[in-house]
């Protein structure tokens, strides 16, 4: 479920991202969760530079749910339970975001089974 919606990620879409200099709200939470399940900071400028890296969407397709910390769970949960947090809302603003959304919560809930 989770590497479908990564499937309809390229990289143009990527770049659009990280070109943004002030992402609408609902992209920046995707870009806050994404980088919450890396492991990495969600300050836009981090979130910036991990959109740089050439092996960002490998990385993304080598991330596990299995195993997850209770403590990245808790912080995706404030975006999972955010009623705005949806693909199509955030599809209204990328539409890039909008596949990382539903990556963010395929991941979600395949580490809460």
């Amino acid at each position: 479920m989770a590497s479908a919606a990564l499937a309809r990620v390229d990289k143009s879409q990527v770049t659009e991202l990280k070109s943004l200099p002030v992402p609408p709200p609902l992209v920046k939470m995707t870009m806050e969760a994404v980088n919450t399940i890396l492991g990495e900071g969600t300050d836009w400028h981090v979130v910036q530079k991990v959109l740089s890296d050439p092996s960002f969407l490998d990385r993304l397709k080598g991330v596990s749910s299995d195993n997850v910390s209770t403590a990245v769970l808790d912080k995706l949960q404030k975006c999972i339970d955010n009623a705005d947090y949806t693909p199509d809302n955030v599809g209204r603003q990328s539409k890039a975001a909008k596949s990382l959304c539903a990556w963010t919560h395929a991941f979600y809930n395949e580490a809460k089974a």
